[in-house]
């Protein structure tokens, strides 16, 4: 009966309502390039395999930025798939994607992926 008793408080206290901002961290991307790109985002948790986020994938031109709220334990992935040019025409130039392996909550607040280039390439990572 103790056990019982004991699992329903666990119950509760896993189940019990929270306010959303409990569950929920903004993110987001920003296009630092000359080029427009393709964004993809991933995410999981530990109840589910890797998806694409609602709302995503879309074009992010140059200089853009684009933002969502995400649950504070899911980790992330964003892909951007680099177009040759500005108006979003051409084919892919370069792929790239960075993770937020541990979950947002373990990091910064508001994490937010930056593409840039630079010499060596176009890259994308969260800072």
């Amino acid at each position: 009966m103790k056990r019982l008793f004991a699992m329903m408080l666990l119950g509760c206290a896993l189940f019990s309502a929270a306010p959303a901002s409990a569950y929920v961290e903004s993110t987001g991307v920003t296009n630092k390039t000359d080029k427009c790109a393709w964004i993809t985002v991933y995410f999981s948790d530990a109840m589910s395999p890797w998806s694409i986020y609602p709302g995503t994938p879309g074009f992010l031109k140059p200089g853009q930025s684009v933002g969502w709220g995400i649950n504070k334990k899911s980790e992330i992935k964003i892909r951007a798939e680099v177009k040759a040019n500005a108006d979003c025409s051409g084919p892919t130039i370069a792929d790239t994607w960075d993770v937020r392996k541990t979950g947002i909550t373990s990091q910064p607040s508001h994490p937010t992926a930056r593409l840039q280039h630079d010499p060596n390439g176009y890259h994308l990572w969260f800072y």
